[in-house]
């Protein structure tokens, strides 16, 4: 998930990808994640912006946070 300011959707390429058996824990864990960005954002609260947040279980069960500069238009 990101918040995009400068940067588009366009970097992404899309596929049909079939959900496993984490999808509805990892969808409320990026929706919390998701929102508290949202609300700090809405607050006027400094929220760092054209950053992509990638969140995953490794082979071990832990949960990853890696997060990615993204490229700005233009």
């Amino acid at each position: 998930m990101a918040l995009f300011k400068e940067s588009s959707f366009g970097i992404f390429a899309t596929r049909k990808v079939e959900p496993k058996g984490i999808a509805a824990p990892m969808v409320m864990q990026v929706a919390s994640l998701e929102a508290n960005l949202a609300l700090r954002y809405l607050a006027n609260l400094k929220v760092a912006s054209d950053i992509f947040y990638y969140l995953y279980y490794n082979d071990s069960g832990e949960f990853e946070i890696k997060k990615y500069r993204l490229q700005k238009d233009g």
